[in-house]
């Protein structure tokens, strides 16, 4: 784990600005692993796809300051905009809607939490919790929407 994101860091240090491109991780793992060193580096055959496990440190690496900046950017909007909603529903006194936001709102930070250790395959999960806190929140907007009874 250590050789995988010390080589992320190595990446993202070489291209900090738009990195090596999304999905690229692998294509430059084995360059700079060697540089990075490690005695893991023998457990590994040159060309297997390898990850960082750290959804961060990919995102840096593949995307850089860029890729970083617009996916805290979709987070923080996602989180505020299911924070309204929610507050929206409690108010009109739809406490289940009000609850499926709140859901939401800890799914999505589980994920941001579980990115310590997970990698970038698993980011069709947040961005379904993004689409999902998308419909939610346009639901609150809604001037015609009805009450929803659990």
């Amino acid at each position: 784990r250590r050789l995988l994101a010390r080589t992320a860091l190595a990446i993202f240090t070489d291209h900090p600005v738009i990195g090596v491109g999304a999905g690229n991780y692998t294509t430059f793992f084995d360059a700079y692993a060697d540089d990075v060193g490690s005695p893991a580096r023998t457990y590994h055959d040159p060309g297997d796809p390898h990850y960082p496990h750290n959804l961060y440190l990919e995102i840096g690496a593949e995307t850089g300051i860029v890729g970083m900046v617009i996916f805290a950017t979709a987070v923080i909007v996602c989180l505020v905009s299911l924070q309204r909603a929610r507050a929206t529903f409690t108010r009109d006194g739809d406490t289940y809607v009000a609850g499926i936001a709140r859901g939401l709102q800890i799914g999505l930070i589980g994920h941001l939490i579980a990115g310590l250790f997970l990698h970038g395959a698993f980011q069709r999960h947040v961005w379904f919790l993004f689409g999902l806190a998308a419909a939610v929140s346009a639901i609150a907007a809604s001037p015609k929407r009805e009450r929803i009874e659990a």
